[in-house]
């Protein structure tokens, strides 16, 4: 925000365009890192969590209707086993799509990183062109 101020939104060098962009680019590569990737990690912890349980339900179901044939299986709690398995296949196709995200997202920590050393090296010019050609009057 003190950047944008900064520049009195008169974006006329080179420098200055660069440096905002590369600055505006690390605040957005942060922003996705710090809330949305933790979000997405703690969701799919959740998930499969859930997901263990389920399988561990189907699995009691399972031994116990050994010797059923045609029979419906239902849990104790009322869920049919037709119920459970569709529940199961959703849940790890929602895991594997948010694996995905994850793995895809994960490539912001080097776009984030690029654009720092952009940014860092583009403000160190600012700076030294500010001094240099700023501090010229003086004597």
């Amino acid at each position: 925000m003190l950047g944008v101020l900064h520049s009195g939104h008169k974006l006329v060098s080179p420098l200055g365009v660069g440096l905002m962009v590369s600055m505006l680019l690390v605040v957005a590569t942060g922003f996705v890192g710090r809330y949305f990737l933790v979000e997405l990690g703690q969701d799919l912890r959740d998930q499969q969590r859930q997901l263990s349980v389920l399988r561990d339900r189907y699995d009691s179901l399972a031994l116990s209707a050994v010797g059923l044939k045609d029979e419906v299986v239902v849990d104790p709690s009322g869920l049919k086993v037709n119920h459970l398995l569709g529940a199961i296949s959703d849940l790890e196709f929602a895991i594997g799509a948010r694996e995905t995200l994850k793995r895809a997202l994960n490539r912001w920590v080097v776009t984030h990183i690029l654009a720092a050393i952009v940014m860092y090296t583009l403000l160190a010019l600012h700076i030294w062109s500010g001094v240099y050609y700023g501090l010229r009057w003086l004597p």
